[in-house]
């Protein structure tokens, strides 16, 4: 569970992601000098010295969010790695921080390798955390970026299913139908026409999932009672999972106004979904000030993979079952976008975290998404 200071700035509202950091480095004194950095940072450190052991965490189902790397170490090329990864559309995200030694390495140097920044060591422990700070952002900026032209193809692709598939896909239905009727007397050829009307019926079903693909135009910023959005977000998560451990934070007592409907919406379809690949205990925690109302939503006993499946469920599925893809889980960053808010996904240890925030406003606010 994220445990926040009541007394903190709205913006520790803003779950920590617990992002993955891969160090590459042959200094052992400047290795402590990161490590110690990184000290009370929400990340997970990974070390290795080798190409070969970097190149393992890399291909992993999770590669790191962040790699920082010691430049000009033997047998290492780190240009020819930056290069390699840059060109890698799995992991063309990874921001990218080099260290060196050298006083007169610059940032045209820096870029030229492919690497989004750098430190000169020895540095300072306040600029290496603004600095990965700074990345982690870029990072997350870079993986919503793809998320969103895959949405893109996706709508496309959904057109183009509508147009050239499922009006000739209807017209075959029709005729086995007739066909099978025609067969009853021979069972084996009804048989293999009865298996391609459920084949065909698959696929039916899978294009209409995708033509529902559409972003929809609508208001739902109102006025809440926070004792009501209690309620309401408890039986949703209750409904779930009967074993919940549910933790409300109130820094304000006045009601205010923010999407109520597309925040418990999206717990609910997150939750569950998660659900039917964690077997765990689920976690809920609400944080809400006059600001922003952020939920966190951890689950245990989740499988070794990427959790924004859960945002887009086509990229992974069980062994010898078909990717499932769902249209509305894979429009909510965009609509949180839309609405001022965000949603991430991280790996914790064995757990996965969702987190969700969306701004409060004390007036009434009208803003139309899509």
């Amino acid at each position: 569970m994220v445990d926040l200071n009541q007394n903190q700035h709205s913006e520790s509202l803003v779950p920590s992601g617990g992002q993955k950091v891969l160090l590459i480095h042959q200094d052992k004194s400047a290795l402590q000098a990161v490590h110690a950095a990184l000290e009370g940072m929400d990340v997970h450190i990974y070390d290795t010295s080798t190409e070969k052991d970097a190149n393992a965490y890399l291909h992993h189902p999770t590669p790191p969010d962040v790699m920082i790397m010691q430049q000009g170490m033997h047998d290492f090329s780190t240009t020819e790695l930056c290069q390699r990864l840059r060109a890698n559309a799995r992991l063309a995200h990874i921001y990218i921080l080099l260290l060196s030694h050298q006083s007169t390495f610059d940032r045209s140097e820096c870029l030229i390798r492919g690497a989004d920044d750098f430190l000169v060591m020895p540095f300072e422990k306040e600029l290496f955390q603004a600095t990965l700070r700074a990345g982690l952002r870029t990072q997350a900026i870079r993986k919503n970026l793809v998320r969103r032209e895959r949405r893109r193809a996706i709508s496309w692709l959904g057109n183009v299913i509508n147009h050239e598939i499922n009006n000739p896909l209807t017209a075959a239905l029709v005729n086995l139908e007739l066909l099978k009727e025609e067969l009853k007397s021979n069972s084996e050829q009804a048989n293999l026409v009865g298996e391609s009307l459920e084949m065909l019926d698959r696929i039916k079903h899978a294009t209409s999932r995708l033509r529902k693909n559409k972003r929809t135009k609508r208001t739902t910023i109102r006025h809440t009672n926070q004792i009501e959005f209690k309620k309401t977000l408890e039986a949703k998560v209750s409904a779930i999972s009967s074993e919940v451990n549910f933790d409300f934070v109130i820094q304000d007592d006045d009601g205010h106004y923010f999407d109520q409907y597309l925040l418990i919406e999206a717990v609910e379809q997150i939750a569950r979904s998660a659900k039917e690949h964690c077997s765990g205990q689920l976690y809920v925690s609400a944080h809400w000030n006059k600001y922003r109302l952020a939920i966190v939503i951890e689950i245990g006993r989740a499988p070794d993979i990427d959790p924004a499946v859960i945002l887009e469920p086509r990229l992974w599925a069980p062994d010898n079952q078909p990717p499932q893809f769902d249209a509305a889980l894979s429009l909510l960053e965009e609509r949180f976008s839309d609405a001022g808010g965000q949603i991430y996904a991280r790996t914790m240890q064995g757990r996965w975290r969702f987190g969700l925030t969306l701004p409060v406003h004390e007036e009434p606010h009208e803003k139309p998404q899509g």
